[in-house]
């Protein structure tokens, strides 16, 4: 399914919660949206699915711009929201299942994430993990031809989630947009990357690999953080206790600088969370 967003705007009162934000995917398209907290992903997403509307833009999905007119073929999983608590795990597919027409979850999604045993438990016995395990089946059981994904791994071991992803959320022309705080995640599994911050999206949107090679930055210096580095332009951020600086191509006297105080450090290879606060720095 095609999704456009045309110049979004959304206000609570004076306070601007999304600016101006556009971008558009094709056909099994996978968009990654990645930001702080506060920075307007669960809004721009209750928007696309019709949940609040926007103070200004459009949401078009392929030729209809209403939610309402494709809700059933959209799967949708919000972050930290527990369905039908009293409800056995059974239950709760069969429910749903029913909504599409459908006689219960196909068997081989609950084979392939673990959580057949799982079928006669209530959902308020499950761990967050599993809870989470079912949420994902729920949202996808309908083989929907879009999916809108909250953050949709976050309580899932690196192995479960890589088994989600490459069995139960990736198919054919399906188009996926999804949060994320897990650079690593992004980087695999979509080919569209988006930044946003403060309700603004800060780049257009493009895979990991061809956002890495436009930034312009030929080296990442990780430091101590008792280097004290000044020099107008350069990008530098906290990380534990060391300091990551951001070079550019031209920028290489900081290195120099940094020899000057300390031997001890270490030049890496830049990813995607290198670029979000590069472009955060660029927008000061």
């Amino acid at each position: 399914m095609k999704l456009t967003v045309q110049n979004i705007n959304y206000k609570i009162k004076d306070k601007e919660i999304l600016k101006e934000v556009s971008f558009s995917l094709s056909d099994g398209d996978i968009l990654a949206v990645l930001g702080s907290n506060g920075a307007g992903k669960t809004s721009l997403f209750e928007i696309i699915t019709g949940i609040i509307m926007p103070t200004s833009g459009t949401v078009i999905f392929d030729k209809n711009n209403s939610f309402t007119d494709v809700k059933k073929k959209v799967g949708v999983l919000w972050d930290e929201i527990t369905l039908f608590p009293l409800l056995k795990v059974r239950e709760v597919f069969k429910y749903i299942a029913s909504i599409y027409g459908m006689n219960e979850c196909p068997d081989f999604m609950l084979e392939c994430i673990g959580i057949k045993p799982y079928l006669n438990s209530y959902m308020n016995e499950l761990s967050k993990g599993e809870r989470r395990k079912v949420e994902i089946l729920l949202s996808v059981m309908h083989n929907p031809n879009l999916l809108i994904l909250d953050e949709p791994t976050s309580s899932l071991d690196p192995l479960i989630r890589n088994s989600v992803w490459t069995n139960i959320l990736k198919s054919d022309n399906r188009t996926i947009m999804f949060s994320t705080h897990q650079w690593e995640e992004a980087a695999k599994f979509a080919n569209k990357i988006a930044f946003i911050n403060k309700g603004k999206i800060l780049n257009n949107p493009a895979s990991a690999e061809e956002i890495i090679k436009g930034s312009n930055i030929s080296k990442k210096i990780i430091v101590g953080n008792n280097t004290n580095i000044t020099s107008d332009g350069i990008c530098s951020y906290p990380i534990k206790d060391n300091i990551v600086y951001l070079i550019k191509n031209g920028q290489d006297d900081v290195l120099m600088k940094i020899r000057e105080q300390t031997m001890r450090y270490s030049i890496m290879d830049i990813g995607l969370e290198d670029i979000y606060h590069l472009l955060i720095f660029s927008e000061k």
